[in-house]
């Protein structure tokens, strides 16, 4: 099972898990990073997972990525993250994290969450069942339509671990520092022990924008440390502007991450941050061009179609989705985005 996706992205998380026995974050680190750094380069995909159509199949963008792969990886991320020797580690698994939420997941998902493809690919232009000339190797002939279990089950049962697990990792404690880290943008509260027991409400429509506002409610001061996201970071990044009770205030990312000191106060907003998010493309000889805006990979509208192949109980179905519109579609060499041109 060496070569298979769903056992691969499950022991990205070995090494940090294993350094809670062994005591030794670092070296627990070390091969978790190392494993998910060897997926990517052998492997990865546009939109941050890897290829894996049951078994790892290389970067081509029209290789499939099994829906199970992407909810494991982004657990080991997570507890990767949550158990790395330093900050600049830590950002590293939650920029994969974020690019995995933000992409791969949604990626898998009808927008009503009852249906789903037990592969995505990061370049197609149509999910149909009963595929016989597909270019997958393992998988079946079903495994590319949206549906209740198409393939085989295990999807079905497993993809709703994604977005919970992903949302109680959005901010973890540091008791001994006492600090409250914001590791991912998303709306969200929680109650937390630091800060004399404080609330914090995360108000945002990130990645959608990069507005981000903390209401906070605490009687004891504290520090609140805010994960910047990779493209904020970048030394081309539009400058972030940051306000403390309404005050502006210079900070510097230190290792991926800002800290501000939050004194004691009344729910109040205590920090909001503001900066804007520029389209770039991303260059391979073998995946081609990629846009990105933020975080997310951008995708043609293609004014698909869904055409119902069977109805099951509730609101379960499986679908057959064609797109409308022209898809032979060429990316300018120059790196300005303009219309594209249709290879028809």
């Amino acid at each position: 099972m060496q070569t298979h996706g769903v056992n691969n992205a499950q022991a990205v998380k070995r090494g940090v898990v294993w350094a809670r026995q062994t005591g030794d974050s670092k070296a627990g680190w070390a091969e978790s990073w190392l494993a998910w750094q060897q997926l990517q380069r052998y492997h990865g995909q546009p939109n941050g997972a890897f290829s894996a159509d049951e078994h790892l199949a290389g970067r081509m963008p029209s290789r499939g990525t099994e829906l199970c792969v992407v909810v494991e990886a982004m657990w080991s991320l997570a507890l990767a993250s949550q158990m790395a020797p330093g900050d600049e580690e830590s950002a590293a698994a939650l920029d994969a994290l974020e690019s995995l939420a933000f992409n791969a997941l949604p990626g898998s998902l009808s927008d009503d969450l009852w249906s789903h493809p037990y592969l995505q690919f990061a370049n197609s232009y149509q999910a149909v069942s009963n595929e016989p000339d597909h270019i997958w190797t393992n998988d079946g002939p079903q495994s590319a339509m949206y549906g209740l279990a198409p393939n085989y089950e295990c999807c079905t049962a497993n993809f709703h671990q994604g977005y919970p697990k992903f949302a109680g990792s959005l901010f973890f404690e540091d008791l001994a520092q006492q600090q409250l880290v914001s590791a991912i943008w998303a709306p969200s509260a929680t109650n937390v022990t630091v800060g004399g027991m404080a609330h914090v409400e995360l108000r945002t429509s990130y990645p959608f924008n990069t507005s981000v506002e903390y209401w906070i409610q605490n009687t004891q001061p504290f520090t609140l440390k805010i994960r910047l996201p990779k493209f904020l970071r970048s030394p081309t990044a539009a400058p972030v502007k940051v306000l403390l009770d309404g005050l502006s205030v210079k900070v510097e990312a230190t290792l991926g991450f800002l800290h501000l000191s939050i004194p004691p106060a009344a729910k109040r907003l205590a920090v909001k941050i503001d900066s804007v998010m520029a389209p770039t493309v991303q260059r391979s000889a073998d995946q081609g061009a990629s846009v990105y805006l933020g975080p997310q990979l951008l995708a043609l509208d293609l004014k698909e179609q869904w055409h119902l192949v069977q109805r099951y109980a509730f609101e379960a179905a499986d679908w057959n989705t064609t797109a409308t519109l022209p898809w032979r579609l060429a990316m300018p060499m120059s790196l300005h985005l303009g219309a594209l041109r249709s290879l028809q």
